[in-house]
């Protein structure tokens, strides 16, 4: 599930493309996923169109949640 806002819609993550330091923000060796809080680069396919702003832009309409799968 992918949550911005008030709109909720099922989400796949196709592809994890970067893993980052959470104290420094740097790039770190990809170890295989992500768990809860970690920082990442990733390429989602939704279930339907969300409009999205960049973050740079508008950092309240530019970011989301992904809640952990059940």
């Amino acid at each position: 599930m992918l949550q911005l806002g008030t709109k909720t819609t099922l989400a796949v993550i196709e592809r994890i493309i970067a893993k980052y330091d959470l104290d420094s923000l740097e790039p770190i060796p990809f170890d295989g996923g992500l768990l809860v809080n970690d920082l990442g680069v990733v390429q989602i396919r939704l279930a339907q169109q969300i409009p999205v702003d960049r973050y740079a832009d508008l950092p309240r309409t530019g970011s989301f949640l992904l809640p952990q799968s059940i």
